[in-house]
């Protein structure tokens, strides 16, 4: 079936806002996200004279399933820099994304191309906010892989080419993150076995071999040092049936102890909805029903499944069973009507539904830049290559509530002037590319509980502290021990302390 030129008009107006969005704003509310770019300046810039690196890190080549940001970053940067090689990973990973998906719908249900305008709806869910960059650039290599095994599964003399391109998405899978390489696994067997019946399997073979041989040669050498411990947890059922509300930014939070969503998310997923629902009452007897096909619901089940049979976490910090709930998204979003694009007002409708979206997220991003402004305001006078203690009970933005996107604004500091902070991710990620030479700092509060600092209990070994707090007695007493240096907005940074 021809792609219609009004799916790809609509998906490129959409993409173009999405992409504005990484490449005009100097910030993206992704949590995690200034750790990875701190881990790749490391990388890229570890003997640099100025960020005095090599005294608070250690760092090796990446190779592992975690390895495909810093892999393209270290490639790219000596001509894009560090700033736009991601921004070009991300602009990768959202087109790519949509366009995989696209792939795959056509490939398993035909007709229903549509439904890639709101899958777009999905890009902006919690697991955007949470920063997992490379989990985000896996996601398009799991539906390339499930569309070209279905093809050689499907066809009955399937060219190399797609047996090649198989095990190049394979291979892009396990470099981006070792979850989305296990389900990608698993879901190709079920496939096999579930939808043809176990027909043709050793066609899947040899394409697996390259991403398969380099997880073995991984799991025998340096899994060794990346996997701290073996430990398998599984939380409550209810729990879990929660994960499935997370790419619509609807979560439990661990840490407020409350629910969370966005109010705007859930307005246009319902009216995408309602749309949906209208298209299915108004379709004209005798008109294209076009329903899902069987396949499509399997595979949707299997990803479902997914998030109850899967353990919750993995080595004492690695979440697997809720990752499978961002692709049973999607493939849910599969199984519904799509007979509201043969209406042309609803396919208006829909599609301003879509556009408003990256819209909304703008208008909060002028916020969060100046946030991020007054941050660069507060540590750009310090000096270099300094150890920063944060001592931060407001995480969370703005424009973007309940987010904790400024939860490792320290990071900011290490990647604009060296030195390092205690609650880095590479003081505790085997698997990063760096590691911290032992703790930061002997006695910090901790990254969760920086509410309860004491100067005369935290503050050994610091040289300077970010401070972002409504609470009087911890500004009092830093205020008391600690001279002011610098102050924005919101921020301030007290210090020298030694």
């Amino acid at each position: 079936m021809q792609v219609q030129l009004r799916h790809i008009a609509a998906v490129c107006l959409i993409l173009a806002e999405i992409l504005a969005l990484i490449w005009v704003f100097p910030y993206l509310p992704m949590v995690d996200l200034p750790e990875h770019m701190l881990a790749a300046q490391v990388l890229t810039h570890y003997h640099s004279a100025g960020y005095n690196y090599p005294a608070f890190f250690t760092m090796k080549i990446p190779w592992n399933p975690y390895s495909s940001y810093f892999l393209f970053v270290f490639g790219t940067e000596p001509v894009l820099g560090i700033r736009n090689a991601t921004r070009l990973y991300l602009s990768l990973a959202f087109v790519l994304t949509i366009l995989a998906f696209w792939y795959w719908v056509r490939t398993v249900a035909p007709g229903r191309d549509a439904l890639v305008i709101p899958s777009t709806l999905l890009l902006f869910g919690f697991f955007f906010y949470i920063g997992l960059v490379n989990f985000l650039f896996s996601a398009p290599f799991l539906f390339f892989s499930l569309a070209l095994a279905w093809r050689i599964l499907a066809e009955g003399k399937p060219g190399k080419l797609i047996g090649m391109l198989l095990a190049g998405s394979l291979l892009m899978v396990y470099l981006s993150h070792i979850v989305t390489f296990g389900l990608t696994g698993l879901m190709m067997m079920g496939v096999a076995v579930f939808v043809f019946k176990g027909k043709r399997l050793t066609r899947l073979i040899w394409p697996a071999i390259p991403a398969s041989l380099l997880f073995v040669v991984y799991s025998l050498t340096e899994a060794r040092q990346d996997i701290a411990s073996a430990t398998i947890s599984y939380d409550p059922i209810v729990d879990r049936l929660a994960t499935l509300l997370m790419p619509f930014n609807v979560f439990w939070d661990p840490i407020e102890h409350h629910w969370t969503h966005d109010r705007v998310t859930l307005i246009l997923w319902s009216l995408a909805v309602i749309i949906m629902v209208w298209g299915a009452l108004l379709k004209k007897p005798g008109g294209s029903r076009r329903p899902a096909p069987w396949a499509v619901w399997i595979m949707t089940g299997m990803f479902v499944c997914s998030t109850f049979l899967l353990p919750s976490d993995l080595s004492g910090g690695l979440g697997v069973a809720l990752r499978s709930s961002y692709f049973a998204a999607f493939a849910a979003l599969a199984l519904l009507p799509v007979t509201w694009d043969e209406n042309r007002l609803l396919r208006v409708l829909m599609l301003v539904v879509c556009v408003a979206y990256p819209m909304v997220i703008a208008s909060r991003m002028v916020k969060f830049t100046s946030e991020m402004r007054g941050l660069e305001s507060v540590i750009f006078p310090l000096p270099p290559g300094k150890v920063i203690q944060p001592v931060m009970t407001d995480l969370h933005s703005a424009g973007f509530g309940r987010r904790y996107a400024l939860l490792h604004a320290a990071a900011w500091y290490s990647f604009y002037k060296g030195g390092a902070s205690p609650y880095l991710i590479a003081t505790w990620a085997n698997h990063f590319p760096i590691r911290t030479r032992g703790p930061v700092l002997p006695h910090p509060t901790g990254e969760w509980e920086m509410g309860s600092f004491r100067y005369d209990v935290n503050a050994q070994g610091t040289d300077y502290f970010l401070v972002r707090t409504r609470d009087p007695r911890i500004i009092e007493d830093l205020t008391h021990h600690v001279p002011l240096a610098t102050k924005a907005g919101d921020w301030m940074v007290f210090g020298p302390n030694r």
